[in-house]
């Protein structure tokens, strides 16, 4: 069995969730820049008891938060529009950024970790984008690219057939590796039987 080895991140793509009851997306947008995606998932217990016993110990996948940090690509203006929408900024007439309290609009996240061997691509179906971070420090000697890192909350969304999912990964080889950045994947499968 060839073992892979999950180093690097790119093709990171955003697409913007239009109907989260229909689960419908815009088509995903490629984001230049990105140098690391971090996240942590959040699961839930919620035991049922009987007889002074757990009967059912229920847990269920909650979502999580995480970090998008990419090389500051605000400076392309339909990146900074599409970032601005996600976040809940304004662009104004003069193309500049204004910090609002408007409302975030939800997006699914889409990218790839590559393998020495074989890839892996990722989907967070149901993503908020928060406010990205500031950071800013003076010229040194050594050469420095600037950085944003946006926080972002994944959660719970209903597939077909009532499969509750939070994030969907792809492996080389599989049916919908190929495509994934065409569209956000929605189909299901029966389980398979652990042996």
């Amino acid at each position: 069995m060839p073992r892979d080895g999950f180093i690097g991140v790119k093709n990171l793509h955003l697409a913007p969730l239009t109907d989260v009851e229909a689960l419908t997306y815009e088509t995903p947008v490629s984001v230049p820049g990105t140098v690391k995606i971090q996240a942590s998932r959040s699961v839930s217990e919620d035991p049922a008891y009987g007889d002074d016993e757990v009967w059912i110990n229920a847990k269920s996948d909650t979502g999580g938060t995480g970090t998008l940090s990419l090389r500051d690509i605000m400076s392309d203006a339909t990146i900074r529009a599409l970032i601005a929408r996600l976040t809940g900024y304004l662009v104004t007439t003069e193309g500049d950024v204004l910090a609002t309290d408007a409302a975030p609009v939800p997006c699914a996240i889409l990218c790839e970790q590559t393998g020495y061997i074989h890839g892996r691509r990722k989907l967070f179906y149901y993503c908020e984008l928060g406010k990205p971070d500031f950071d800013a420090s003076t010229k040194e000697a050594n050469a420095s690219v600037g950085q944003i890192d946006i926080p972002f909350t994944f959660y719970p969304i209903k597939l077909a057939a009532g499969v509750i999912a939070t994030t969907r990964d792809s492996f080389y080889g599989n049916s919908t590796y190929t495509n994934w950045f065409e569209a956000v994947v929605k189909t299901t499968a029966t389980a398979q039987a652990s042996s």
